[in-house]
């Protein structure tokens, strides 16, 4: 059983443990731990999460995150320039997003990058159906093997939240329905066009869904598989 608390002055989601004597525990945290050490160090050729999305000198595209869960990913991107809204659907953890954002915004340094950051709590596919954008990102939930215990515990902690495997496959086909090359945004009351949808998947695993992309960027663990506008199976 998971619930949220305040500790100090952050939101931390506890899990009940009845083998330890303390509950484990999830947070936001955009200026500490890991993500605050990689965000100021994330660089254009070092990440193959920007290389996916197709970002270029002059060109940071608006990018859909429709899998948000810690935020580790969009607070990447955003570094990068891109503007990017993260949809989650679980209410705890968009409320931890929510602290995890507002929290940030108040750090100098990292304020620009936060504005760059919107949080749409709820099912990602309305998102979809309703916003403009360049790339549509999808990160489905997955068992990870990492050989860190201190990189498996968040994880870990999503997996028995959300379960083994999140939605992932319904929300590329809504995606790879609405992509498309032209670059033209269509006018208000269109449905949106998507010109690149872009599937992390661990190294190994097949693609998502069975569908195969246009090509795919690996990483030491994980791989991002591209689907670029006009897709057709």
């Amino acid at each position: 059983m998971a619930k949220l608390q305040r500790v100090d002055d952050r939101l931390e989601l506890h899990f009940a443990s009845f083998d330890a004597p303390s509950p484990d525990r999830l947070v936001v945290d955009f200026t500490k731990g890991r993500m605050g050490y990689r965000g100021p160090r994330a660089g254009r050729r070092n990440e193959p999460l920007a290389r996916a999305i197709g970002l270029k000198a002059g060109d940071c595209p608006h990018v859909i995150d429709t899998t948000a869960g810690l935020g580790s990913d969009a607070f990447i991107l955003a570094q990068l320039g891109c503007t990017v809204t993260l949809c989650e659907s679980h209410p705890l953890l968009a409320a931890l997003l929510e602290d995890g954002l507002k929290r940030a915004a108040q750090h100098e340094a990292l304020a620009p990058t936060i504005a760059r950051m919107q949080l749409i709590p709820g099912d990602a596919r309305d998102t979809l159906r309703t916003h403009q954008a360049d790339v549509v990102y999808l990160d489905p939930m997955y068992p990870h093997r990492q050989k860190s215990a201190a990189a498996k515990k968040p994880m870990q902690l999503l997996q028995r939240l959300l379960g083994a495997h999140g939605q992932g496959e319904d929300l590329l086909e809504l995606a790879l329905g609405r992509a498309s090359s032209s670059g033209v945004r269509p006018p208000n009351g269109v449905a949106p066009r998507f010109a690149r949808v872009v599937v992390k998947r661990p190294l190994r695993a097949p693609p998502l869904g069975e569908i195969k992309p246009h090509h795919s960027i690996e990483g030491s663990s994980t791989r991002f598989d591209v689907y670029l506008g006009n897709y057709s199976k």
